[in-house]
């Protein structure tokens, strides 16, 4: 039977969690129209004595270097061939044995470029566990199921050096472009929340360096835009005014809980991000849009509490300084 799924796993040392991925699409209804791909960025394990133990189609493929999650995908997505993808972390699973088919069929019948299952989180910590629902997010690729026409039409590719944030740059450009897309009630896949992952650890400094690579993603996606010829785009345009908001408001989180030294050097981050690319979209970014943007963003329980140290208005007069 024709493979109708990429599921690329992107892996880097991932030997104690992938069996557990692996014997979730085993599982799968549709597995027979499943190629799976497993990516190892270039950690130097070997990974054969776990695949071999799973009846499934797998291609086990190697990074000639590290470069982190993203350019993991890419190369799963550069190295298959199948109409559909999946991603699906090393640590995580498909939430059911219909998760793949549930997805499939919403795509086949209503030609999307996208299907966008729910997606638990399932949260072990303190020696508690429980689990969060999410149904709908622009954010992460989980529980999705893509379809490549629409992809390779557009170009669309992991932007090479961001180590985080990766997934939410590719996700708004592709949204960009507006695609049919269509959402499923059904939790489709179960995210494992590991607090020793890049976005996730404890580290203080690790939780800048997220914050920081932030800036980071919005300063790519304007150049994306710039390049594609997007920036007159209005879904771009709500994603630009979204990234001017939540920059601001991770600036109020490091007046919280940073030194100063942090602050300046994030601040000066966010003035390249402006000299770069966000002097470029001042035309269309009016109060009315962004205020838009600062609302949907206080819906967040993330980011409701923070009482802001300085107006947005003040951020925006640092960045041009």
């Amino acid at each position: 039977m024709d493979k109708q799924i990429a599921i690329i796993i992107p892996t880097y040392k991932a030997r104690a969690t992938l069996g557990r991925t692996l014997a979730s699409i085993e599982i799968q209804t549709i597995k027979d129209k499943i190629q799976v791909y497993v990516v190892d960025d270039c950690d130097g394990l070997d990974y054969s004595d776990i695949i071999d133990k799973y009846d499934l189609d797998i291609t086990f493929l190697v990074r000639p270097e590290n470069g982190g999650c993203g350019m993991a995908r890419q190369y799963g997505m550069d190295n298959s061939t199948e109409p559909y993808y999946m991603f699906v972390d090393a640590d995580d699973t498909l939430a059911s044995s219909l998760a793949a088919e549930i997805l499939l069929s919403h795509a086949k019948a209503n030609n999307s470029d996208l299907v966008c299952g729910a997606f638990e989180n399932d949260v072990r910590r303190d020696g508690k566990f429980f689990i969060n629902i999410t149904n709908e997010s622009v954010t992460w690729m989980h529980g999705k199921l893509i379809k490549r026409e629409f992809v390779d039409k557009h170009n669309i590719r992991f932007v090479e050096g961001l180590r985080t944030n990766e997934d939410v740059l590719w996700n708004q450009t592709f949204l960009a472009y507006n695609p049919k897309a269509h959402t499923v009630d059904k939790v489709c896949y179960s995210w494992l929340y590991n607090e020793t992952s890049i976005t996730r650890a404890k580290s203080p400094e690790t939780r800048f360096n997220v914050l920081y690579d932030f800036v980071a993603m919005n300063d790519g996606f304007i150049q994306e835009c710039i390049k594609r010829d997007l920036l007159d785009n209005e879904i771009a345009q709500a994603f630009i005014a979204n990234g001017v908001v939540v920059n601001y408001i991770y600036l109020q989180e490091l007046y919280d809980t940073y030194d100063e030294a942090h602050i300046e050097k994030y601040i000066e981050r966010c003035r390249e991000y402006y000299k770069n690319s966000l002097s470029k979209c001042e035309y269309f970014l009016t109060d009315a849009l962004v205020t838009r943007a600062y609302g949907n963003a206080m819906k967040s329980p993330e980011f409701s509490f923070r009482v802001p140290t300085i107006s947005l208005q003040d951020f925006v007069a640092k960045m041009r300084e």
